[in-house]
C-alpha cells in the first residue's frame, strides 16, 4: 500500500477491521513513497481494454487477466 496524497495508512487501516486484521500483511518501506494511482485509474484501463502492465506488478496484472476481474 503506498501513501496517497495526505491520506494515513495506519489510519486507513485501523479505521477498517478487516485491514486491521490483517496488518500484519502490510509492508513498511523505510523511505516514503507516494502515488496518485489510483484503483479507479486500473480498473478503467481494464475497462476500457487498455494495458496495465507498467501500473501494477506482473503477479497482478496476471491474476486480474486469469480471473477476468474489472471487465
Amino acid at each position: 500500500m503506498l501513501k496517497r496524497d495526505k491520506d494515513s495508512i495506519k489510519d486507513i487501516i485501523q479505521s477498517n477491521p478487516i485491514l486491521e486484521a490483517h496488518s500484519k500483511a502490510f509492508y513498511t518501506l523505510s523511505k516514503e513513497v507516494t502515488s496518485n494511482l489510483s484503483s479507479t485509474y486500473v480498473r478503467n484501463k481494464i475497462k476500457e481494454g487498455k494495458s496495465i502492465t507498467y501500473l501494477t506488478p506482473p503477479e497482478v496484472v496476471t491474476y486480474i487477466l486469469e480471473n477476468k476481474l474489472y471487465q
